[in-house]
């Protein structure tokens, strides 16, 4: 199964670098990269033209004007370009597991969205993974002690089955048909959470569409870094998606086709 696995990035040249340079090490071979910028920097061109070389998957880098947070809009163009049979979504932030892509692939069914977590790793692991890029910064044990949270989400045993509540945009993935089917992600929200996975969880369930859990599977690690949005972003978003979900309707108008709305 062809892979495409999306990378949403702002401005974070370094966490993106150590994102990248730990994809070199997946053991699921058949997959291509898609850096989704939310910007137009100049830095961020030269970085992928630097790296790509020494990347033996296809590197793409999609990029759009800064005009305010724009990340659904980003998010639906590389769904339209993506290659990949399978799409995943990941943050410019976080750092995957060995065996991330082919535990995704491994329970990728039509019809099922997936889900996993992530560790929220603390300031000294981060700085020491950043300073050497080995993972074995990443150990349970090392992880706990620093205080790291929901470090137990480090753990990668595919055994384990353990249910998930709620999806999280930075891990989450299903086939592009199934994208397709609910018209991508709603980009109608303009400031940052709920709508890129909160939304899109409703409008998958509402489309008949199953929610697995990938916790303990698709492993995930979150680079530590100060929140760049507050809470007034989540309550407006939760106001319009509460707004919507009384409406109904899982195939969202502002998605990757336009219903009767201009394109921006």
């Amino acid at each position: 199964m062809k892979v495409s696995l999306v990378i949403s990035v702002y401005t974070n040249i370094p966490y993106l670098k150590a994102l990248i340079q730990g994809l070199k090490c997946q053991t699921y071979k058949d997959f291509e990269v898609i850096v989704a910028e939310d910007n137009d920097s100049p830095a961020m061109v030269a970085f992928i033209e630097e790296i790509k070389p020494s990347c033996s998957f296809p590197l793409i880098h999609i990029s759009q004007p800064d005009e305010g947070f724009r990340k659904s809009r980003i998010m639906n163009e590389a769904i339209r370009i993506a290659n990949g049979e399978l799409i995943l979504f990941v943050d410019g932030d976080c750092v995957l597991h060995s065996q991330y892509i082919k535990q995704y692939v491994k329970n990728a069914r039509e019809g099922v969205c997936l889900g996993g977590r992530r560790v929220l790793l603390d300031k000294k692991t981060t700085a020491n993974f950043l300073k050497d890029g080995n993972f074995r910064h990443f150990s349970l044990v090392k992880m706990a002690l620093n205080g790291s949270r929901h470090a137990e989400d480090g753990v990668c045993n595919p055994l384990i089955n353990r249910k998930i509540n709620y999806l999280l945009g930075s891990n989450m993935g299903m086939l592009k048909t199934d994208w397709l089917k609910i018209n991508g992600i709603d980009e109608d929200y303009k400031l940052p959470c709920v709508g890129e996975d909160n939304d899109v969880e409703w409008r998958v369930r509402s489309a008949g569409i199953i929610i697995k859990s990938m916790r303990f599977k698709a492993v995930q690690y979150h680079l530590h870094h100060e929140k760049p949005y507050g809470s007034n972003d989540h309550a407006v978003n939760y106001a319009m998606m509460e707004t919507k979900q009384k409406k109904g309707k899982f195939f969202c108008e502002n998605g990757i086709q336009k219903m009767g709305v201009e394109k921006g």
